[in-house]
């Protein structure tokens, strides 16, 4: 098992240098740091009885001196045992043995525990993540560096879930696990996002059953909230397939990992985006395993790009069903399907995974004559003669879109921004949605005043040919008065919801922010003890560099931005 962190020891050739020089370079650089490495000790652990009668082990994190046990929500206290190296130790003058119960690690408290002599052996922060649920992972390696390490490299493992009060809600294996991300997984974040597959179809904490599920780190937002009230926004105003999710506790073999939201995958399920799965239908026309076949280009003469595979044989139907990911083009990778319409946007299709060169043209034209049909002033395609509103949703649009203004994301027109199509026999329209990533949004960004202003209208200060939102917004103005009706039905009363100025319905998905964070609090301490990353990261300067300042930051966000677009957006404003 190796879960470790380790300070990397400084150069052998620093040693030799005079103290004179070393302190003109100190003067230089800046102060360096003189903190003790931090680590899990796999001699210092609880064992306790989790769910139906299983045995789960922690160790304890150690820094400066102090060991820490982070210990999940529904713990029982009397199933605890307390391992450590010395066969005896002391508690208030009492002899403990390591094995022995140990109902004397109360949560929120620091002990000493003593060795015969008196003298003080062991030091422990009992802390406990109350009020949100623990996922289990232990991996077949017993170790998470190769993941962290490479996206490419992939783990077996099993995976064991709780709720609340420490009741089993899954136990189950896992056929892949591997990191996810991209910006985010870089060396310079060391708490890295995971994507997990199951081996079987499984409910994990209510969301309903499904295989692919995603583990984010949320490092750049330390309110650990902006993602999870997106989502959860989504889903109260109705965003076409708006995914569920939740915060957990994350443990990896046995070592306390962090908050984190777990959350559905996008992707062709019938608890998820629930359409006509194309990728199956083609396997079964052709004889070779769809990744066997080669990449392929195509270039039409409105220089438009198609990406596909070599795949010889296509299924009677094609229009459906896709799911596909508008992207930048710096993350634009050609050798995955897709394509990029003749006004520069780039969009892959992340399903099928393995496109033919009919299925990739097919979805791209429609994408093209919906570009051009946007950006002329009535609307329609001066090719095809279509209309914007018959080839796209013109209501899951305009509530992606509000969401976006809502939340000033920075990625609001280059990545995670994702569209589906049913086949035609049950639908003829692209759908916007389901909502994806947004870490870097709600003033948490470290560049651009207009992202961070929560006055500032996104779609009036910021428009290219290739800005699906913006040229809509901007261009339909039967559009624009949609998205104001969205915004005054859907959004307003969520936003009210979560500055506690309106009771959520019983079925509804959001909450006050006050409570998101009375939620989370416990976690967001231990995970904030766990990792520093305000350490490596500038982007807090604008948003609190605390979890606290950040929430509250993050009220004062939504407050404004609620009064700013109560007035771009009523219904009688121009």
């Amino acid at each position: 098992m190796n879960c470790s962190i380790k300070a990397t020891a400084p150069p052998k050739i620093l040693m030799h240098l005079s103290i004179g020089f070393f302190i003109m370079l100190a003067l230089l650089l800046g102060p360096i740091s003189t903190a003790a490495a931090a680590s899990f000790r796999t001699d210092v652990y609880v064992e306790f009885t989790y769910g139906s009668n299983q045995v789960q082990r922690i160790y304890a994190y150690e820094k400066s001196k102090t060991c820490y046990l982070f210990l999940p929500s529904g713990i029982a206290a009397d199933t605890m045992r307390l391992f450590f190296p010395q066969e005896t130790l002391y508690f208030e003058g009492a002899a403990i043995q390591s094995g022995e119960a140990a109902a004397f690690l109360v949560p929120d408290s620091t002990i000493a525990l003593q060795n015969q002599k008196g003298n003080k052996a062991l030091t422990l922060s009992i802390m406990q993540g109350n009020g949100i649920p623990s996922a289990f992972v232990q991996t077949q390696s017993g170790s998470v560096k190769a993941l962290e390490r490479s996206k490419s490299n992939t783990e077996t493992g099993h995976l064991t879930m709780f709720t609340l009060d420490g009741s089993l809600d899954a136990d189950t294996s896992l056929e892949k696990m591997r990191g996810h991300g991209n910006s985010t997984f870089n060396a310079n974040f060391p708490k890295r996002s995971f994507q997990i597959r199951l081996s079987k179809k499984t409910d994990l904490i209510g969301m309903g059953k499904a295989k692919a599920y995603v583990l984010l780190a949320e490092w750049l937002d330390l309110s650990q909230l902006r993602s999870r009230i997106s989502m959860d926004m989504a889903r109260e105003a109705g965003v076409s397939s708006a995914l569920d999710c939740t915060s957990v506790n994350l443990y990896l073999n046995g070592c306390y990992h962090g908050t984190y939201l777990l959350a559905e995958k996008v992707g062709i399920n019938a608890n998820r985006v629930d359409i006509y799965d194309l990728e199956k239908a083609t396997e079964k026309v052709n004889d070779l395993p769809l990744a066997d076949y080669q990449p392929i280009r195509e270039i039409d003469k409105q220089y438009q790009q198609y990406y596909a595979s070599d795949i010889p044989n296509d299924p009677a139907d094609i229009t459906g069903g896709y799911i596909l990911e508008l992207i930048g083009s710096s993350r634009f990778n050609r050798k995955d399907s897709g394509f990029i319409t003749s006004n520069d946007m780039c969009v892959t299709i992340t399903e099928p995974t393995h496109t033919t060169m009919a299925q990739t043209r097919y979805i791209g034209e429609i994408f093209d004559r919906f570009n051009r049909a946007i950006l002329n002033k009535n609307g329609t395609d001066p090719v095809s003669g279509e209309r914007y509103d018959a080839l796209f949703d013109s209501t899951s649009l305009a509530k992606v879109l509000v969401l976006l203004q809502i939340s000033k994301n920075y990625d609001h027109e280059k990545n995670s921004l994702y569209f589906y199509k049913d086949s035609d026999t049950v639908d003829t329209k692209v759908y916007a949605g389901p909502v994806w990533d947004f870490d870097r949004s709600y003033g948490n960004v470290n560049t651009g005043y207009w992202v961070n202003s929560p006055t500032i209208d996104l779609y009036r200060t910021s428009t290219k040919t290739w800005y699906l939102y913006g040229n809509l917004y901007n261009n339909q103005s039967d559009f624009a008065l949609l998205v104001k009706q969205v915004y005054q039905s859907s959004y307003r009363p969520a936003l009210e919801i979560l500055l506690g100025l309106r009771t959520p319905g019983d079925a509804s998905p959001l909450r006050s922010l006050d409570a998101y964070y009375e939620e989370i609090a416990p976690s967001a301490a231990m995970n904030f003890t766990r990792w520093n990353p305000f350490a490596v990261t500038s982007i807090y300067k604008h948003s609190g560099r605390t979890f606290e300042a950040s929430v509250k930051n993050l009220k004062i966000f939504l407050q404004k931005r609620m009064d700013a677009l109560n007035v771009t957006y009523a219904l009688n404003a121009g």
